[in-house]
């Protein structure tokens, strides 16, 4: 044999491997439908998150932990950090007599994972410049009012 003839019957192979007709669009068509989906399919979530699922805006109680994950190429999934964070702020309060201070002050807090979906739901994503800060400076402006 020479090369002249290990070519043809290497294109001989390949031809008896593709279909002939309109199976042969089918399975193009079914390959290339796959590769776009299969991207959409595979989702990863970071370590020190956690994954919600949005199903066209309805969001599941259930949350996708860390690692990689094999979903609905239809849903949209929002990573919410449940690592430990700290807010810094200043703060000029007054005491019961009228006196003016300066506090800095520092509070260290995490999202609870099975909460986060309601977090999620019921507050949003920016649930920090919504609850948490709010909720400190009025919470330290409260407890040295009462202060002498």
């Amino acid at each position: 044999m020479n090369g002249n003839d290990d070519i043809v019957d290497l294109q001989n192979y390949v031809k008896r491997l593709i279909p002939k007709g309109k199976n042969k669009f089918l399975i193009l068509g079914g390959l290339i439908l796959g590769l776009l989906v299969l991207p959409k399919s595979i989702t990863v979530i970071p370590a020190g998150h956690v994954g919600l699922k949005d199903f066209f805006g309805n969001v599941s109680d259930s949350t996708l932990s860390a690692g990689l994950h094999l979903i609905n190429p239809l849903l949209k999934i929002h990573k919410m950090t449940i690592r430990t964070q700290e807010i810094n702020a200043a703060a000029n309060v007054t005491s019961k007599e009228g006196l003016s201070g300066h506090l800095d002050i520092s509070l260290m807090f995490s999202l609870n994972p099975d909460k986060a979906a309601q977090v999620y739901k019921t507050i949003g994503p920016d649930y920090i410049r919504v609850v948490i800060v709010p909720q400190l400076r009025s919470i330290v402006r409260g407890v040295t009012a009462g202060y002498e």
